[in-house]
């Protein structure tokens, strides 16, 4: 009898070869590319088999952790949802995966799966599931092999080897990189499979190996696990932990060197999805081999895929095209370089393009709003809350709103009074006008919100604290000493360093986290952090001082973040100081635990975790030019 497996999935990768449907803040697997559910969805569906698995363990980040416990309630299905701070690619979070698992037992064994990934033969998945448990459960890491049907290019392939007493699985011969189209042809007719990049191995024994062939990443990883917290319902591995792990992929730290690796053959219908062409190969096509999602239509075609989400899309005398719509982008595609969109989408973030980032519709914890129209002094949204949903508490200094609902009810909170406002009917907030928006109800709230006013930017925002952070001491308050994240990237300021990291040592505050994020220096900068045990140091991109601050940001955990240039210094007694205004200064008494404060240079901004944004927030300052 095969043993019972903890599924573990990985979803926490931006694909970016489906743009313009996938984007940064809402990937390719929590989107229906195939059929109506995400293909996060889709592989939950299968792992939920309970004569097969035991309960999934979901890797992700902050940033998809709302979707990822959305999209696992719509199923009605309960998974461990573990957050890795940062990106260290698949070698740290397989490691952690085994390190979690093993908690369960030494003979543990883990299957671990893509999130966006799919199998179009259910039931041949859950048998090579068990048979891959059985061959694991001797001591083997299996890895699932695809017998090609083509001589691709953007797979990796397994030279198959002996085969396994008292299994289906064989050796590992070698492992191979993605190859040119020769050696492709070369490799199927020697029998090589494809790397599916899916597994299943002992716990203890996947963790064994990793501490064989990268000790660093396994301590790193241990030591990770063991300093995790709670947040909500997610489990969050330790920041500084995970950062220092080696950043590596599971092939290269583990796979290609040890000996305990088998291959099973898995005939699944099996797809990575891996660009737009593979995932349109599941559209139903018609006899010119044309297909058509949503609401398009092709003419004198042949071998044309037109996806549209909402906007009416026609093609007329092409072939080999796909040409993909939605509301604010449009792709069209030859459907021979579809690995080009990878290409593409970097281009486009050189170029600052918010189109790569989100789509018009935004997601939120508490639901979704959509831009549907906007001029110069109006806007038009549309917003979503869900059942018992609630935004936060805000006013606008430049803005009045008229909200329109159109479904649900909703409870809005307008200065003193609580109103409750009901299907056709609608309320005004003026300028300046504090107020909320919940959902009391069991159905989806909808409404339409229409903006005027001479400023609309999302940064008019001022939010409200529902709770104590610090107060007069006098009125019997509690004082509550608040931990002050700062963030400094270095771009090749060694001179100038040393005296930014002093001003923020010699601070009198008790709880600092020093981050400092490598935004590629060349110049020994770095140098003068290593002495410093204080100090964490993260790997950053190398594009810019806002990536550094948005990567500094994700790492921060105190409640307060600012943000320190290198050539820049805080002067003494600053944190007090900031700390006492956070608290007490008008503009800034909205920050509470949902949001943060950030300092850039002169200017405050505030990080609102809960919209996922940062906000300018006036009359407090932390830190000084010189």
């Amino acid at each position: 009898m095969a043993p019972l497996c903890i599924p573990v999935i990985m979803c926490g990768g931006a694909g970016t070869r489906v743009w313009p449907e996938s984007r940064e803040t809402l990937p390719k697997q929590f989107i229906p590319l195939v059929g109506d559910q995400s293909t996060f969805q889709r592989i939950v569906s299968l792992i939920s088999d309970s004569s097969v698995f035991a309960t999934p363990i979901i890797l992700t980040n902050r940033d998809y952790r709302f979707l990822v416990a959305e999209q696992l309630d719509e199923l009605g299905v309960k998974g461990t949802i573990v957050l890795e701070p940062e990106r260290r690619d698949s070698g740290p979070a397989v490691a952690a995966a085994a390190v979690l698992a093993a908690q369960n037992g030494p003979d543990t064994v883990v299957a671990m799966f893509a999130a966006d990934h799919i199998y179009e033969k259910p039931q041949a998945f859950l048998e090579r599931c068990k048979e891959a448990a059985k061959t694991a459960a001797r001591g083997h890491i299996v890895s699932f092999g695809i017998k090609p049907s083509h001589p691709a290019t953007n797979f990796g392939y397994i030279r198959p080897g002996a085969p396994i007493a008292g299994t289906a699985a064989r050796k590992v011969e070698a492992f191979v990189e993605k190859p040119d189209a020769f050696t492709a042809e070369q490799y199927i007719g020697e029998g090589y499979l494809w790397n599916s990049g899916n597994f299943v191995f002992p716990a203890e024994v996947m963790r064994n190996e990793v501490a064989k062939f990268e000790p660093e990443m396994a301590a790193s990883v241990e030591e990770a696990v063991a300093k995790a917290k709670t947040d909500l319902d997610f489990l969050v591995l330790d920041d500084t932990s995970f950062g220092r792990a080696t950043k590596k992929s599971i092939d290269y730290a583990v796979m290609e060197r040890t000996n305990r690796a088998a291959v099973l053959e898995a005939d699944m219908g099996w797809s990575d999805l891996g660009t737009w062409s593979s995932a349109l190969s599941f559209t139903p096509h018609d006899e010119e081999g044309n297909s058509v999602r949503g609401d398009g239509v092709t003419l004198d075609c042949r071998n044309v895929h037109v996806r549209s989400t909402e906007i009416l899309t026609a093609a007329v005398g092409l072939e080999d095209v796909i040409v993909v719509t939605t509301p604010d982008a449009v792709l069209v595609l030859n459907a021979n370089e579809a690995d080009k969109v990878k290409a593409l989408v970097d281009d486009l973030k050189r170029r600052n393009r918010r189109e790569v980032i989100e789509h018009r519709r935004v997601y939120r914890p508490w639901g979704y709003y959509q831009s549907v129209d906007e001029g110069a002094r109006y806007q038009v949204k549309r917003i979503l809350v869900r059942p018992g949903g609630r935004l936060s508490l805000q006013k606008h200094f430049h803005r009045a709103e008229h909200w329109i609902v159109v479904k649900g009810t909703a409870e809005v909170t307008r200065g003193e009074d609580v109103v409750q406002v009901h299907e056709n009917e609608s309320i005004y907030l003026p300028i300046g006008c504090q107020h909320r928006l919940s959902n009391p109800g069991k159905i989806d709230l909808e409404l339409i919100e229409v903006q005027t006013g001479s400023y609309l930017g999302e940064d008019d925002i001022v939010r409200s604290r529902t709770s104590t952070i610090a107060s007069d001491a006098s009125a019997g308050s509690e004082t509550v000493a608040l931990r002050f994240s700062i963030i400094t990237p270095t771009f090749n300021r060694r001179d100038m360093l040393v005296e930014a990291l002093d001003s923020v040592a010699r601070q009198d505050w008790p709880e600092i986290e020093h981050i400092i994020v490598d935004g590629g220096s060349t110049d020994g900068t770095l140098d003068l952090v290593g002495g410093r045990p204080e100090l964490r140091l993260i790997g950053g991109p190398d594009q810019g001082v806002y990536d550094a601050l948005n990567k500094g940001i994700s790492a921060a955990t105190g409640e307060i973040v600012c943000f320190l240039n290198s050539d820049d210094m805080f002067e003494p007694g600053a944190l007090s100081a900031a700390a006492a205004g956070f608290s007490n200064a008008p503009d800034c008494d909205s920050v509470c635990g949902a949001a943060r404060l950030t300092a850039v240079g002169e200017a405050i901004e505030v990080y609102d975790r809960e919209e996922d944004k940062r906000l300018t927030s006036r009359g407090l300052r932390c830190s000084a030019p010189r």
